[in-house]
């Protein structure tokens, strides 16, 4: 939950990603004022995503949830306001006592889920919050998608070999042991899985699907008894974070009467990142100097097959690749972070 390790404000693709949902409430603020809003979320030692919502927001209440006391501590030093809570526990403790911390404003909720092993429970977390969401609320949640966190391939002997040479167990197996894995620790959720896919969706580039479904569908049981209520899902984004891909999902509750009114006033169905319930954007962008982004830059809005031909450098060791990386640039470059070291 923490994060305590990661740096995530150096992170590229996982700065793009916050980077779009900011994107997101800008257009969702069309509609309904953000400034009223409750913010709460893992912040992380750095608190990175709750300064921006309060620089561009002017959200006040602020609330970020966390385990470990000695990064509470260097959250009181990092915190953006003085009224910022820094809450010891966990999200579960958290959302069983909402009521000492929350009234009837508004609330946006990012949960950035680490572990992979307690999908279930993060499942079940997500039904109690659907049973607090109210119209306006916004949800997001991130989820470790990350096939191989279920079953990490082994490597064994050759039968009747006499050399020393191995072979990786077959992809049959491994999609098998994977999705017993997965369904053991999904709890009352497994019926979802088993119903709606199989063993082939374990494979890296399917199995953030699975998780869309089960996110969606524990939401959806969370929110049954409001029947005035629907749950819009806007963006799915996944996304490289070292060794683990991750899945973002954004939802909006809104009053179903109110729902046409709403995206004729953010026009979010000609928003290039909208996703819909099913669809996801993928984030991988290339890691350049300054040197070389000014380069790229100075040719769009070619197409990447004109830019990679005109910079003078390849992004990869083939041509292919070094097209594929520069479309996603392309598609993110107002994102694109730019670090810079500063001495103090």
């Amino acid at each position: 939950m923490s994060g305590e390790y990661v740096a995530y404000h150096l992170r590229y693709n996982k700065f793009i990603d916050r980077q779009t949902f900011i994107d997101l409430l800008i257009r969702i603020q069309r509609f309904f004022d953000i400034s009223k809003y409750t913010y709460i979320g893992f912040g992380g030692v750095f608190l990175e995503d709750f300064k921006l919502i309060y620089n561009i927001f002017d959200v006040k209440k602020l609330i970020s949830i966390e385990q470990q006391e000695f990064v509470i501590s260097r959250q009181n030093i990092n915190k953006p306001t003085s009224d910022t809570l820094c809450f010891q526990g966990l999200s579960g403790e958290f959302i069983t006592n909402y009521d000492s911390f929350i009234g009837d404003e508004s609330l946006i909720i990012w949960f950035d889920y680490a572990n992979p092993k307690q999908l279930g429970n993060q499942l079940r977390e997500i039904e109690a919050l659907g049973s607090i969401l109210e119209e306006g609320d916004i949800l997001r949640v991130t989820f470790n998608a990350n096939s191989d966190a279920l079953y990490n391939p082994v490597y064994v002997k050759e039968e009747n070999s006499q050399e020393e040479k191995i072979k990786r167990e077959p992809i049959e197996i491994v999609l098998e042991k994977k999705w017993r894995k997965l369904t053991s620790r999904l709890g009352v959720y497994g019926k979802v899985a088993t119903n709606d896919f199989d063993c082939e969706y374990m494979r890296q580039d399917k199995y953030y699907n699975v998780i869309i479904k089960l996110y969606q569908y524990a939401l959806s049981k969370g929110l049954r008894g409001k029947s005035n209520l629907k749950a819009i899902h806007i963006m799915n984004n996944i996304y490289k974070d070292e060794a683990h891909q991750m899945l973002t999902c954004t939802t909006l509750i809104i009053s179903r009467d109110r729902e046409v009114e709403f995206f004729e006033s953010s026009n979010l169905f000609a928003w290039e990142y909208y996703t819909g319930d099913q669809m996801a954007n993928m984030i991988a962008v290339p890691v350049i100097s300054p040197s070389e982004k000014l380069r790229i830059d100075i040719e769009l809005p070619n197409s990447a097959e004109e830019i990679s031909e005109r910079i003078g450098f390849m992004l990869s060791s083939s041509k292919e690749a070094t097209t594929t990386s520069l479309q996603n640039y392309i598609k993110y470059h107002r994102f694109y972070p730019n670090f810079t070291r500063v001495i103090l």
